[in-house]
C-alpha cells in the first residue's frame, strides 16, 4: 500500500485530535470526581470545543470526504451542545452525579467511534474495534439520553424562577419565553422522538455494517 494521500492525513488527524480531546476529558472528569476536585469550569471550555467540532462532519461529507448523516450529525452534535449550555447556565447541575453519567456517555462513545474513523481513513479496519464503535452506543446511547432528560427536568426549576436563557414581557417583540417551560414542552413532546431518531440511526448503521450482505462483484 503508497503512502497515505493528503485526505487521508486530514481526516487521521482530524480523528485522532478529537479521540485525544475526549480521552483527556474523560479521564479527568472522572479522576477528578473520584478526588473531589472536581470543577466544571475547569474543563468545559475544552468540552464545548471538542464537541463543537463534531460539526466539521458536515462540511465532510458535503465534499465527499466521509458519510456522515447530516441530519443524525446535526440533531447529535447540537443536542449535545444545547445539553452543555443548559449545565453551564444551572449551577445545581454543575457537579450532579447526573451530569457525570451524562459526560460519561457522551465522552465515552468518541473513544471508539474516532479510532475507528482513524484507522479506517488509512484504508484499514481493525475487527474487534469495529464491533466496538458499532455496539457500544447500545450502552452508551440510552444513558446519554436518559442522563439529558434528566439534566432538562430537574434544570426546570431554576430556569423557570431564574429568568436565565429566557425573554420576558414585555419587550420589543411583543413576545414571552420562558426556558423551564420549554424544557417541560421539549421533553414531554419531542425528546422522545429525537431519541428514537438517534437509537434507529445507529441501529441500521449496525445492522448495515456488521450484518450486511457483502456486494457481488
Amino acid at each position: 500500500m503508497g503512502a497515505p494521500n493528503l485526505k487521508q492525513i486530514y481526516l487521521f488527524l482530524y480523528n485522532a485530535v478529537q479521540f485525544s480531546i475526549h480521552l483527556f476529558l474523560f479521564y479527568y472528569v472522572i479522576a477528578t470526581y473520584i478526588q473531589g476536585s472536581y470543577k466544571w469550569e475547569d474543563f468545559a471550555g475544552l468540552l464545548k470545543i471538542g464537541t463543537a467540532a463534531q460539526l466539521m462532519d458536515i462540511p465532510h461529507s458535503l465534499l465527499g470526504l466521509t458519510a456522515t448523516s447530516i441530519p443524525a450529525c446535526l440533531t447529535q452534535v447540537l443536542g449535545r451542545l444545547t445539553i452543555l449550555y443548559l449545565v453551564e447556565g444551572n449551577p445545581n447541575r454543575h457537579d450532579a452525579f447526573s451530569t457525570i453519567l451524562l459526560l460519561f456517555a457522551y465522552m465515552g462513545v468518541e473513544l471508539f467511534r474516532y479510532p475507528f474513523y482513524a484507522v479506517k481513513s488509512l484504508g484499514h479496519e481493525i475487527p474487534i474495534l469495529t464491533w466496538l464503535r458499532y455496539s457500544v452506543w447500545m450502552f452508551f446511547y440510552p444513558l446519554g439520553l436518559s442522563m439529558e432528560a434528566v439534566t432538562m427536568l430537574t434544570s426546570v426549576p431554576y430556569y423557570y424562577n431564574s429568568g436565565r436563557y429566557s425573554l420576558p414581557m414585555p419587550n420589543a417583540l411583543n413576545f414571552g419565553f420562558n426556558m423551564g417551560v420549554f424544557l417541560v414542552l421539549f421533553v414531554a413532546t419531542c425528546f422522545w422522538p429525537i431519541s428514537l431518531f438517534l437509537m434507529g440511526h445507529m441501529n441500521a448503521q449496525r445492522k448495515k455494517k456488521l450484518f450486511g450482505k457483502p456486494k457481488v462483484n
